[in-house]
């Protein structure tokens, strides 16, 4: 069952409205802003600016939503907008530890640390 969960008090919030409308598919949905309601008229904004004005008698259900979401943005919580840097966040720091070599990693051309990579393997006896 639809119901009408908004009224003139609700100027100034974010609604999802259901009306009628002509043509194979009687509903349509509007999101937006409610602006105004006057003489049997609703306006809505919606978040790309177009204003949508919606017959109060073609109502058939509408109610008060919540603020839109917030996108992620990848700042870390506290950091000022717009001041992002790259190796800041989480990501970047265990990209940057994973990528690390450590000594033990890479054989060394130094004599003194026991590796010998010019040393042939296998049998070197009687050399």
């Amino acid at each position: 069952m639809y119901v009408v969960h908004i009224t003139p008090a609700d100027i100034g919030s974010r609604v999802v409205i259901r009306r009628r409308i002509p043509g194979p598919l009687p509903l349509s949905d509007v999101l937006g802003t409610l602006e105004s309601w006057s003489e049997g008229e609703l306006r809505l904004r919606r978040s790309d600016g177009t204003t949508v004005s919606v017959p109060e008698e073609s109502l058939v259900a509408a109610r008060v939503v919540p603020p839109t979401p917030r996108r992620a943005t990848g700042r870390s919580p506290g950091q000022a907008p717009g001041s992002y840097q790259a190796g800041s966040g989480r990501r970047e720091e265990i990209a940057e530890r994973d990528n690390q070599v450590t000594k033990g990693d890479v054989p060394s051309d130094d004599p003194k640390d026991g590796t010998d990579r010019g040393a042939p393997r296998g049998d070197t006896e009687g050399q």
